[in-house]
């Protein structure tokens, strides 16, 4: 038996999610990337918590700036939209989840691996000390 701790296991999954992406395999980068998203959120509530601040996670802020443009945009619930598709890849046999899914998998996935980067750099004011995430976020202009 080997005892990871979730900020490993968190970095390993982003780490997948990067090499899927630039594979163009993005249905697992997809929900590798929303997996890594959601543990460095959750470290960040952690240390949030902890420290008596209230740090919003990546996703929670995205959704902000989408409510207040929404008359621009017109794009209603940013997080439930997004996070649907993360969920119908995972599970199956409920009404809402239809046999196909019909989505733009590439930018979902760059959301979910941006998100997950984003919510690590909240906690901890710098990048994963991991060259992969590094020549990422190099690449997609996200230093």
């Amino acid at each position: 038996m080997k005892e990871l701790s979730k900020e490993d296991i968190a970095l390993m999954q982003l780490v997948s999610a990067i090499d899927l992406f630039n594979q163009r395999k993005f249905i697992p980068a997809l929900t590798l990337g929303a997996a890594a998203e959601e543990l460095y959120s959750g470290l960040l509530k952690k240390y949030s918590s902890e420290n008596n601040i209230n740090i919003q996670n990546s996703a929670d802020i995205t959704e902000g700036i989408f409510d207040l443009t929404y008359n621009i945009i017109g794009l209603e619930n940013y997080k439930s939209q997004r996070n649907k598709y993360r969920n119908e890849l995972k599970h199956h046999g409920e009404a809402r989840n239809a046999d196909y899914i019909s989505a733009d998998f590439e930018n979902l996935a760059r959301f979910h691996i941006l998100d997950a980067i984003i919510n690590n750099k909240l906690r901890t004011n710098h990048l994963p000390n991991n060259e992969v995430v590094k020549s990422y976020c190099e690449d997609n202009g996200i230093c």
